[in-house]
């Protein structure tokens, strides 16, 4: 039996970690139905590529804001395959996009296939956060893609190449403002806390800035004119927090109300959160401090954003998902 299980550990370790990260993520989220993101988004996508689609139909327009490139390229793709189709191959490729950063990562933390392959896949079946239902490996829609380039920005970061992994994170903003900003703000205070030299820091953020430029423009236009919080004295960030999202945003609120399936996962997180500071104070390993930086950064960055929730109750900060 040990050599059966030796002989398929080292079958294993022979593969290609690139193909095996494919394989874990591909096969977990293989499906012949459309999650409800998927439903809806795809929808939007195809209704901006092909106004008259179905007309008249004011429901499925939505304008594509934060999710233009998304709409573009997807929209187009539906005018010559179906929403199933699409759903696969865009599975597909978020596989494909996952497996090189991944791999790059467990190879600098000397992991070997087998345990890069049992930790890829119990994150992956499992809910992938401990509270606020957030989630990266399930469907096919813009913040998976922003999220791959995260993983880029991640694995450069703990390289200590500052500069490249800045322009991997301008590039999870272009498709997820909102995963790739709040990952922009965490890696900015990664390099005060390391004191990384100013004058690379500063030649970053210009970089940023200059390749974001064209991004701010247009939302601008979109989100800055002729976009009020309050519509016949309805507050829509109230609307939008906690009655449209409150799985996602209302936390705070379920905790105040005595949920204890949210007291144990916040407890779970503040405990991950303190085994980072002991892995960090006790590791020597460059890369394994690198990440439980970042790592307590996060956490830190989660834990206020809920205490700012006790008084956020119109949902102005909440709506940004902190």
């Amino acid at each position: 039996m040990k050599n059966e299980i030796r002989k398929f550990v080292d079958l294993i370790n022979r593969i290609d970690l690139r193909v095996l990260m494919f394989a874990v993520i591909f096969l977990a989220t293989l499906s012949i139905r459309l999650s409800d993101n998927e439903e809806e988004y795809f929808v939007f996508a195809k209704a901006f590529a092909d106004p008259h689609w179905i007309p008249g139909a004011l429901s499925i327009k939505d304008v594509p804001g934060t999710r233009i490139i998304f709409d573009t390229v997807v929209g187009w793709a539906l005018g010559f395959a179906s929403f199933e189709q699409i759903a696969a191959a865009g599975r597909m490729l978020c596989a494909m996009l996952f497996a090189f950063p991944l791999s790059l990562l467990f190879k600098k933390l000397r992991l070997s296939h087998i345990e890069a392959v049992f930790l890829l896949t119990a994150f992956v079946v499992s809910h992938q956060s401990f509270f606020g239902n957030e989630w990266i490996f399930r469907s096919f829609e813009t913040k998976v893609v922003s999220y791959a380039f995260v993983f880029y920005s991640i694995y450069y970061l703990i390289e200590e190449r500052f500069r490249l992994s800045v322009i991997f994170a301008a590039a999870a903003i272009y498709f997820h403002v909102l995963v790739g900003g709040w990952y922009v703000l965490a890696l900015f205070a990664y390099s005060l806390l390391r004191r990384l030299p100013f004058r690379e820091v500063l030649i970053s953020a210009l970089t940023l800035a200059l390749l974001l430029s064209p991004l701010a423009f247009y939302l601008a236009g979109k989100y800055l004119v002729h976009n009020p919080n309050v519509i016949d004295g309805v507050t829509v960030s109230w609307v939008y927090a906690y009655v449209r999202n409150p799985h996602h945003l209302a936390v705070m609120a379920k905790l105040l109300h005595g949920d204890s399936a949210v007291r144990i996962e916040v407890a779970l997180s503040a405990f991950m959160g303190w085994m980072c500071v002991k892995t960090w104070a006790k590791d020597k390993d460059p890369a394994i401090r690198a990440l439980c930086l970042l790592s307590l950064i996060l956490f830190a960055q989660q834990f206020f954003s809920l205490l700012t929730a006790v008084f956020d109750t119109q949902g102005v900060f909440l709506k940004f998902y902190p």
